[in-house]
């Protein structure tokens, strides 16, 4: 009895460890949160493609981090918000505001008064027309646009309490238990289960027991 009884206890444990570091949300709400962090980024990629186009500076410097993020990082961070589960609707606001502090964006306009020679013709001594240069002061704008990537796996220490950077670091150690939701062939910056490596293995499993 009491083998047993301790074998119901080494599997309650157990489950309990695999219910901790799951997903629990379905995979329309984590992939359609994922599409809405991914639908923000796409639309401040089109506004710095285009933002030559779309602005009337004489002068453009760009100093810009990738646009990207790994999906496993998103969906961890709201599931540790939301104690494992949460639904499309419940996350469009934390959506934005992840994205808000993942990216900053400043866009810094200066102004200097340049100087170009221009020429004029006046009628000189006797009637005859000379031409002569002078210098014509105009502004000269120069628009400096700077993007800051945070990296999203830096925010959770921002936004999340103690407990829930538990649940956070829980669950990407796993990837909730979900390693096939987000494929590197559509998401190559997703997080991969990492393999044990030589120094990850105790000393005592590389004994030879013969």
């Amino acid at each position: 009895i009491t083998g047993l009884q301790s074998c119901t206890v080494m599997a309650g444990t157990a489950g309990t460890g695999v219910t901790a570091s799951s997903y629990f949300s379905k995979d329309k709400d984590m992939l359609g949160a994922e599409k809405a962090y991914a639908k923000l980024e796409q639309k401040l990629q089109r506004y710095l493609d285009t933002y030559e186009a779309t602005h009337n500076y004489d002068e453009y410097h760009f100093y810009l981090d990738e646009i990207e993020h790994d999906p496993y990082v998103l969906i961890s961070i709201l599931s540790a918000l939301h104690d494992g589960v949460f639904t499309l609707a419940e996350v469009q606001s934390e959506i934005e505001m992840l994205f808000e502090k993942q990216y900053i964006l400043t866009e810094t306009v200066t102004m200097q008064i340049r100087y170009r020679t221009k020429m004029m013709v006046i009628i000189g001594p006797y009637g005859v027309p000379q031409v002569i240069t002078y210098q014509e002061p105009y502004e000269y704008y120069i628009c400096t646009v700077k993007l800051k990537n945070k990296d999203l796996s830096h925010l959770p220490v921002e936004v999340l309490t103690e407990e829930q950077l538990s649940a956070y670091s829980l669950y990407m150690r796993t990837l909730g238990n979900r390693p096939d939701l987000f494929g590197q062939a559509q998401y190559p910056n997703a997080s991969t289960i990492k393999q044990p490596t030589y120094y990850d293995i105790p000393p005592e499993a590389l004994k030879d027991d013969r």
